[in-house]
């Protein structure tokens, strides 16, 4: 969509959150990785017009980051025990 519409002077971009607490959200509690509503809300903010794909929030972004620089093998494994428990 973004090369259909840049043209057009229309942008996007897509963020990437991982756990936000919400009232609707399992975790209730804010952490280092996961933030409140509002802090997210501040980071995704900021992070607008920038890049293409992002995760705004730092502790996300460095997940990611972990998360793709690990061996397919790795992650298949990590989803597996993720599954059984």
């Amino acid at each position: 969509m973004h090369k259909e519409y840049a043209s057009k002077g229309i942008h996007f971009q897509v963020q990437s959150p991982l756990f936000v607490t919400t009232k609707l959200a399992k975790i209730r509690k804010s952490s280092l990785t996961v933030p409140t509503p509002k802090a997210f809300a501040v980071s995704s903010v900021k992070a607008m017009g920038y890049e293409l794909q992002t995760s705004p929030f730092w502790a996300h972004a460095l997940q990611l980051a972990v998360m793709g620089a690990l061996p397919s093998f790795v992650l298949d494994k990590v989803g597996e025990v993720r599954r059984e428990s």
